[in-house]
């Protein structure tokens, strides 16, 4: 009992096979829970970082302790890129998780999907900023002009203007008209401050990043922050709310803070014009089933409030989000249904249909299965422990867009007890170095004896 099974004068090494250390890149983002700024994965390991957000069929998306740290050297990678934009660089027996289980990065094919998180907590202790300087943010980093002597921005939005107005007035300088569409802030030393403060003045419209104190803020500013954004830079449309930028870390830190409140986006690479001019740009869209979450949380106002409330008295009919399933789990659910007699009745008068319902009627194209329909069907057939993951609010089921092969990457590991998966790059991933985990547990099971 003491020693596992061992003699207790052996001296007992766990050797893990080749490709046990199931691992991801090392400029992978992962998001402190207590602070909520992403970090690479190296500086996670290189660093004092605790905790790490994670998944569990019985909590969803929430934080834990980090277990074991470790620097795997350097190994053959897959790129896996999905419908959402999102993407993550793996080994290639590094496992997510598919509606039917963990499944290897090499085993994932093109058109199935994986679990993304659906929303990502707030940060565990938030840090507010002045109203009047989260505005000011805002504005600099989508309308702004500070690479040269003065700091100004352009717009031809009157309520952007008002906010720019009174925002300055309160941290003691003007805005002052000089052309058409542009403005500058006269004196500029209080708006260089800010911009200082937060390590992004003299930096061009294509490398512009949201800096860390916008990741800290709670809840009510963090959503003024975007509905700022969306003020400024952004649009509503016949295809939702969207935004299109030159930078694109920005459109990406954009899409992750969105999913502090639950909202799902699309990012896509297009080609835009300038006074003439293309330039390489990124597209967010925001998906229609997260036109009622964008709107409770992201304060927009004028014509684009007006526009975004016209949308919402629209019929939506989402095609995203719903797990593709392969042709056993299909006819799992039809083993289920003869299970209990007159069940697929009861199920289609609980959904309020007026005839027979059929098991067909639980899947879209592309074998999708129809989550409110599935979530009733579990409920009347007693079956929802069995498919507790795929119902799971706390997931978004994202289409696989592409796989690639990146060659050799420097890769890192984290072990998370007991959940064995952690958030990275907004994705959910296995829990990784299995020999260090193994180790551990038989090291503390000895202690404990």
């Amino acid at each position: 009992d003491i020693t596992l099974g061992f003699w207790p004068m052996d001296l007992v090494l766990f050797v893990a096979r080749l490709g046990a250390g199931k691992c991801v890149d090392a400029d992978t983002a992962v998001t402190d829970p207590l602070t909520g700024i992403p970090r690479s994965i190296r500086q996670v390991v290189e660093g004092n970082q605790r905790l790490v957000h994670t998944w569990s069929p019985e909590l969803g998306i929430h934080s834990v302790p980090i277990t074991a740290k470790v620097d795997t050297g350097r190994k053959e990678c897959l790129k896996v890129t999905f419908s959402s934009g999102r993407s993550v660089v793996v080994t290639p027996e590094h496992p997510f998780l598919s509606p039917e289980g963990w499944l290897r990065a090499d085993k994932v094919e093109v058109g199935g999907t994986l679990a993304l998180p659906a929303r990502i907590p707030f940060p565990i202790n938030p840090v507010s900023l002045p109203a009047e300087e989260v505005d000011l943010l805002a504005l600099l980093l989508t309308e702004g002009s500070y690479t040269g002597h003065h700091v100004g921005f352009s717009t031809g939005d009157s309520v952007c203007l008002d906010i720019a107005k009174e925002a300055a007035a309160k941290i003691g300088t003007v805005v002052k008209h000089q052309k058409k569409y542009d403005y500058d802030f006269i004196p500029s030393t209080p708006v260089d401050k800010i911009l200082n403060k937060h390590g992004i003045h003299k930096k061009k419209a294509i490398v512009k990043t949201i800096p860390d104190a916008v990741f800290q803020l709670p809840a009510e500013l963090l959503g003024r922050f975007l509905g700022m954004v969306w003020m400024c830079d952004g649009y509503v449309d016949n295809s939702g709310p969207g935004i299109t930028l030159a930078s694109r870390d920005m459109v990406y830190q954009l899409q992750s803070l969105l999913l502090r409140f639950g909202v799902q986006s699309r990012v896509a690479y297009k080609k835009a014009t300038c006074s003439g001019k293309i330039f390489d740009a990124w597209r967010l869209t925001v998906y229609s089933h997260a036109w009622n979450a964008f709107f409770e949380n992201i304060p927009l106002r004028a014509h684009k409030a007006a526009a975004l409330d016209k949308l919402l008295a629209r019929d939506r009919n989402p095609n995203v989000g719903f797990p593709r399933v392969s042709d056993n789990f299909r006819s799992r659910i039809k083993q289920i249904a003869v299970s209990k007699r007159g069940g697929l009745l009861e199920v289609g008068r609980d959904l309020g249909w007026g005839s027979y319902f059929m098991v067909k009627s639980l899947f879209g194209k592309r074998n999708s299965l129809l989550l409110s329909r599935f979530e009733t069907f579990c409920k009347v057939f007693e079956c929802r422990e069995e498919f507790k993951c795929v119902l799971n609010k706390d997931i978004f089921w994202d289409v696989v867009a592409d796989i690639e092969s990146v060659g050799e990457r420097k890769i890192y590991d984290l072990t998370v007890s007991p959940t064995s998966c952690f958030v990275a790059n907004d994705v959910i991933v296995h829990n990784t170095w299995t020999s260090v985990q193994l180790a551990l547990c038989a090291w503390q099971q000895k202690k404990r004896v």
